[in-house]
C-alpha cells in the first residue's frame, strides 16, 4: 500500500503502498529497465477518511520529476505514474545518474479548507541481462579442412 498518513485536521488524504499497514511518506520502487509504468493510483491507494472524495492527485516535486508522467486513466478514477521515456541501466538519465529517480505526489482531498499529503517514491532500476545483438550481414567463408 502506498502510504502517508497525515492527519492534522483527522481528514487528510492518505496513500497506501504496499502490504501496510504501515505509514510512511517515503517509498522505493523496484523497476528491471526498460519498463515504464511505476504504479497505478486509484481509489484503492488514496483515500480520504472524511468522505469529500479527493479533488486531484499531481507530480508537485523530485529531482526527476521531469521524467514522469502522470495520466488520468478515464475507468475507475484511476491515475498511472510512468516514464515518459523507458528507462535504460545503460545510460541512466536520473539527475545524478545512479539508476534511482526521485518524484513527489501530492493529492488534495474536495474538503474546505482543502487537506493535501505528499508522498516521495524513490524507482530505482535494475539492469536486464540482454543478449548480445549480432548485425553484420557479411557472410562468411573458409576453406575446407581448415581451421
Amino acid at each position: 500500500m502506498l502510504g502517508l498518513h497525515n492527519n492534522i485536521y483527522g481528514a487528510a488524504p492518505v496513500f497506501e503502498y504496499g502490504a501496510g499497514p504501515v505509514w510512511s511518506n517515503v517509498y522505493t520502487i523496484n523497476l528491471t529497465e526498460p519498463e515504464t509504468v511505476v504504479l497505478p493510483i486509484n481509489a484503492v491507494s488514496v483515500s480520504d477518511s472524511d468522505g469529500d472524495g479527493i479533488d486531484i492527485i499531481s507530480i508537485v516535486g523530485g529531482t526527476d520529476a521531469s521524467k514522469f508522467n502522470l495520466t488520468y486513466v478515464d475507468d475507475a478514477n484511476t491515475f498511472i505514474l510512468d516514464f515518459k521515456t523507458a528507462p535504460d541501466y545503460e545510460s541512466p538519465s536520473d539527475s545524478n545518474a545512479d539508476h534511482s529517480y526521485e518524484v513527489v505526489l501530492k493529492a488534495i482531498d474536495k474538503a474546505v479548507p482543502a487537506e493535501s499529503s505528499t508522498v516521495t517514491f524513490t524507482i530505482v532500476i535494475q539492469n536486464l541481462v540482454e543478449d548480445p545483438v549480432f548485425t553484420s550481414t557479411a557472410a562468411i567463408s573458409r576453406f575446407e579442412k581448415t581451421t
